[in-house]
């Protein structure tokens, strides 16, 4: 997973009306916390963030925070709560977890369908049964996400999460006897079968 960098600045103060005062400057509140170390409170570009966030949509965000003049909260982090408004969906406050690149974590990443599924294209239709993956595996060795080739798919069949490439560094926790995904047939379909359509 690529890691993106966020300048950030210490935040000595807390509360409600601190952290107003930082959205009126444009700016995003925020914490840091994990790793035997003591919670501490940043400040950081809301515009610079949103844009770093753009780019994992419906992923685990990896972020190498730059904090000015404290080199003990610099380091790389995970994005682990985004509290937005809940009528302007703006972000007014975000967790990040301290995170060491070597250290096995478990985490839900994104599966990915790839391929022209031959059942879709014969006139079936694709189910979803998971949209994410359970895995263990090294920050530094964290997909984005996991891509599933699903071409030789047939209406009827279903894929199954133990059919699965083995992925190099990565372990899968989901239980392998779960489907992915299955063909179904349409409804047309199904219609024309039982009025003896052709």
């Amino acid at each position: 997973m690529q890691m993106e960098k966020l300048a950030a600045t210490a935040r000595p103060e807390t509360g409600k009306g601190p952290a107003s005062r930082v959205r009126a400057q444009g700016l995003i509140p925020g914490v840091v916390y994990g790793h035997v170390e003591a919670p501490a409170s940043i400040s950081f570009n809301r515009r610079s963030f949103e844009v770093l966030m753009a780019h994992h949509r419906g992923g685990n965000a990896m972020i190498e925070l730059e904090v000015a003049g404290d080199d003990k909260l610099s380091g790389p982090t995970m994005v682990k709560a985004i509290q937005r408004h809940p009528s302007r969906d703006n972000v007014l406050h975000v967790d990040f977890q301290r995170i060491d690149l070597d250290e096995k974590i478990q985490i839900s990443v994104p599966l990915k369908i790839v391929g022209n599924i031959a059942g879709v294209l014969a006139g079936g239709v694709l189910e979803y049964h998971l949209r994410e993956l359970l895995i263990e595996s090294t920050a530094r060795d964290l997909p984005d996400s996991i891509e599933v080739d699903l071409t030789d798919l047939q209406v009827g069949q279903g894929f199954r999460v133990g059919e699965m490439k083995p992925i190099e560094n990565v372990r899968v926790l989901t239980d392998p006897h779960r489907y992915i995904g299955r063909i179904m047939a349409s409804r047309v379909a199904k219609g024309d079968a039982k009025t003896g359509k052709e």
